[in-house]
């Protein structure tokens, strides 16, 4: 528990010194480069921490298909109007 505690204070004070990094950023590119650097840590930090870290999305293809057949056969159907 002690160390959960550790990372957390360590992950606030780089999240404190990117914030102010990127406040300081000369370039949007700069910013863009300590934000992205701040999400890897925090990626990292889950990581470690047992957390997951991906995002799965499903899809059920058998009503998506249908919606696809429907929407196709409306757009035909407007098609041969005059």
């Amino acid at each position: 528990m002690k160390m959960k505690q550790e990372m957390d204070e360590l992950l606030i004070d780089a999240g404190i010194e990117h914030h102010h990094r990127t406040i300081a950023a000369d370039s949007g590119r700069e910013a863009q480069a300590y934000m992205i650097g701040a999400g890897i840590g925090i990626d990292k930090y889950r990581l470690e921490m047992g957390e997951a870290t991906g995002r799965t999305e499903t899809v059920d293809l058998p009503s998506a298909e249908s919606t696809i057949d429907v929407e196709v056969a409306r757009l035909a159907e407007q098609l041969d109007r005059p």
